[in-house]
């Protein structure tokens, strides 16, 4: 019998701790139901305050977004045509360069060549008739016994000055390939004498 007592007091005690624990529980519920309705209250009260013509900014922003995007995904439909130019423009650029490079330098030479001369003309008046000139001539006009000025190009560097080294067979290559891979409709045509 006090087995049975005993037995009968666990079963009660845990009946009345699930009690405690189901009410506890209860109490949680009610508390976050509570705090929903509360944001929910809030939210409704937020949305009855918008008028209409901040409903229609928020809606114009969104609209713009939206363009943005679709802007943003037909520029990748665009990449492979945008990266065909790109290597197209880098040959072209590398030959500016080039010929660039060897104007100046022929311009250059010319130019030193020119001073060269001018600067034997000037020796040879002096050789002959500079001793005959009166010293006062040579202090009033210095510039006499002087050489001609120097020629120095400067070239200003662009900030990126660095290009690929790329040939028009490099791009014939890269073509052939996007043709492949994209189909042959990808890619713009290319006009002749671009590269």
């Amino acid at each position: 019998r006090d087995g049975v007592m005993r037995a009968m007091e666990r079963r009660m005690e845990r009946v009345r701790d699930a009690r405690r624990r189901a009410r506890e529980s209860q109490a949680a519920v009610a508390a976050s139901l509570r705090e929903t309705l509360v944001q929910v209250s809030q939210l409704g009260w937020f949305v009855r305050q918008l008028t209409t013509s901040q409903t229609q900014e928020f809606l114009r922003r969104a609209r713009r977004e939206q363009l943005d995007a679709q802007e943003r995904l037909d520029s990748v439909a665009d990449m492979p045509r945008a990266y065909h130019a790109l290597l197209l423009e880098v040959v072209r650029r590398r030959a500016y360069n080039a010929v660039f490079e060897s104007r100046v330098s022929t311009a250059t030479d010319s130019i030193a060549d020119l001073r060269g001369e001018e600067t034997a003309r000037r020796a040879e008046f002096m050789k002959r008739y500079g001793k005959n000139l009166p010293p006062l001539l040579h202090s009033t006009v210095p510039s006499l016994q002087s050489k001609p000025p120097y020629f120095s190009p400067t070239i200003e560097e662009t900030a990126s000055p660095w290009l690929p080294e790329l040939e028009p067979a490099d791009v014939a290559e890269a073509e052939a390939h996007l043709r492949a891979v994209l189909g042959d409709d990808a890619l713009a045509p290319v006009a002749e004498g671009a590269v």
